[in-house]
């Protein structure tokens, strides 16, 4: 059971952990920059790791792409995000 769920039972005061406050409050960042950047421009957002992955390239080679402008990344709290719509085009063989 998360935190809102016991608040959204018990109400009131609730007594809870420096640990479980800090995990729940981790949780709302990282939800609330996925879903913020879902808003950016309706185009699903693609961490940084994940993307690596996708094109098969280094952090170098993706640092070197967005310094030269071929594959810019956007930020989000810190995070580097990609736009799928980007790494599709690529995937498929042009940008």
């Amino acid at each position: 059971m998360n935190l809102i769920d016991i608040i959204g039972e018990r109400g009131g005061i609730v007594a809870v952990s420096v640990e479980d406050l800090a995990k729940f409050g981790r949780g709302l960042i990282e939800q609330a920059k996925i879903e913020f950047a879902n808003q950016v421009d309706g185009n699903t957002p693609i961490p940084f790791d994940e993307a690596l992955k996708i094109l098969g390239i280094s952090k170098t080679t993706a640092w070197r792409w967005a310094k030269e402008g071929y594959l810019v990344p956007f930020k989000v709290g810190g995070v580097n995000f990609y736009r799928k719509s980007d790494i599709q085009k690529i995937v498929e063989g042009g940008k």
